[in-house]
């Protein structure tokens, strides 16, 4: 997903996603900086938690909830996220086979 940091109401769903596993004892954040167009923050998982199962679930969460957003608010920046992209294994899964990428294995198989 193209993020747009550039919104603050998008930036505020992430800083609201990020509290919710804090306050919830999921995560300890120690730093973070939100850019334009991605983020950094040095966090600890917490408990037993799989970190690459949890960032999964993190990332998926607020990607969903922007675009949920984006959607309600008929965002100009939904055009540009729906572009047709050549360098992409999403094409796989919409049509079904993309011959270009013929390294692919659909993730149900």
């Amino acid at each position: 997903m193209v993020v747009n940091f550039t919104n603050n109401h998008h930036k505020q769903i992430l800083l609201e996603a990020i509290q919710h596993r804090v306050k919830s004892g999921l995560l300890t954040v120690y730093a973070f900086v939100i850019m334009p167009n991605h983020f950094h923050i040095i966090w600890r998982i917490n408990g037993d938690n799989d970190r690459i199962a949890f960032q999964r679930d993190f990332m998926k969460f607020t990607a969903r909830s922007i675009l949920k957003f984006m959607f309600m608010n008929d965002d100009p920046m939904l055009p540009k996220l729906q572009e047709e992209y050549y360098w992409r294994s999403a094409k796989f899964y919409e049509a079904g086979g993309h011959d270009d990428f013929d390294m692919l294995t659909h993730f149900r198989d």
